[in-house]
C-alpha cells in the first residue's frame, strides 16, 4: 500500500471574509437556449431548458420528449396561468445557486404557488404553502385563498381556510357560488359546529337549571331560573334558524 499525503497547499481552504469573486466576464445568453413568450405581452424572455427541466417534470417531457415547444424551443404562457414578471421571480427559485436567497413573501406567493402548481415542483409548493400558513394567522383567509388550497392540493392551508369559513358565518362566501363543492363543505362544516355549539348549550342550560335555587328573584321580580330557560331556549331557537338557513 502507498500512503499518499496531501501538501497543506493543496488542501480545501473556506475563503476569507475579504475573498469576493470576480464577475464572469461570459455572457450566460449561450446558456439560455429556450424562448418563454408571454399572452398579451409584445416581451419575451430566455432562459435555460436545462434549469427547467432538471426542476419540473412537466418541463423535462415537454422539452425533451419532440413537442412542439421541444421542436421549437419556444414555450408559451397563458394569461391564466401568470405574467411575465412573475415567471421571471418563479425561474429566479430554480437557480441552482442564486435561488437559495429567494424569498417567498406578500408580493410573489400567488405567482409563485401558481407556476410551481402547473409544473409540479412540489418543494416551492411546499414553501409557498409554509408561507400562506404564517400569513392567515395574522390576516384572515378569505373564501379566495380557499379556492386557491383547493385548486394548488394544499391540504393544511384548505383545513386552516375552512375550518375559519365555517367558523365566521358573515364571511363573504360569494367567490365560493362558482365552486358549488366548497360552498356546500363550507356549510356542512358550519351546521357541524352549530351541532356542537347546540348540544354544548342544551348541556349548559340543563345544568344551570339544576344549581338555581327555584326561589331566587331579579330586580324585578322575575324568577331567575324562568329567566336562564327563556335565554337559552331564544339562543337555541336562533341556532335553529341558522342552522335551517345553512340547509
Amino acid at each position: 500500500f502507498v500512503s499518499l499525503s496531501l501538501s497543506p497547499s493543496l488542501c480545501f481552504r473556506a475563503p476569507s471574509s475579504s475573498f469576493h469573486m470576480a464577475p464572469c466576464s461570459r455572457t450566460t445568453a449561450a446558456f439560455n437556449d429556450i424562448e418563454v413568450s408571454f399572452a398579451d405581452e409584445a416581451e419575451s424572455c430566455y432562459v435555460s431548458s436545462h434549469v427547467l427541466g432538471l426542476s419540473s417534470p412537466v418541463f423535462c417531457a415537454m422539452l425533451t420528449s419532440g413537442m412542439a415547444e421541444d421542436q421549437q424551443r419556444r414555450i408559451e404562457i397563458s394569461a391564466d396561468l401568470g405574467t411575465k414578471q412573475q415567471f421571471e421571480q418563479f425561474y429566479k427559485f430554480l437557480l441552482p445557486w442564486s435561488g437559495r436567497e429567494q424569498e417567498v413573501d406578500e408580493t410573489n406567493v400567488d405567482g409563485l404557488l401558481a407556476f410551481s402548481n402547473y409544473y409540479q415542483i412540489e418543494g416551492l409548493k411546499l414553501v409557498c404553502e409554509d408561507f400562506l400558513l404564517g400569513w392567515v394567522k395574522k390576516h384572515a383567509p378569505s373564501a379566495g385563498r380557499f379556492i386557491q388550497a383547493d385548486r394548488c392540493s394544499l391540504p393544511r392551508l384548505r383545513v386552516c381556510c375552512l375550518d375559519h369559513l365555517a367558523s365566521e358565518p358573515e364571511m363573504d362566501l360569494s367567490e365560493l357560488v362558482a365552486h358549488p363543492q366548497l360552498m356546500w363543505e363550507v356549510m356542512h362544516a358550519m351546521q357541524t359546529k352549530m351541532s356542537a355549539a347546540r348540544q354544548s348549550l342544551n348541556q349548559a342550560r340543563k345544568t344551570s337549571w339544576d344549581k338555581i335555587p327555584e326561589r331566587m328573584k331579579l330586580d324585578d321580580g322575575q324568577s331567575v331560573d324562568m329567566f336562564v330557560r327563556s335565554q337559552f331556549d331564544s339562543v337555541l331557537k336562533h341556532f335553529e334558524i341558522a342552522r335551517s338557513g345553512a340547509q
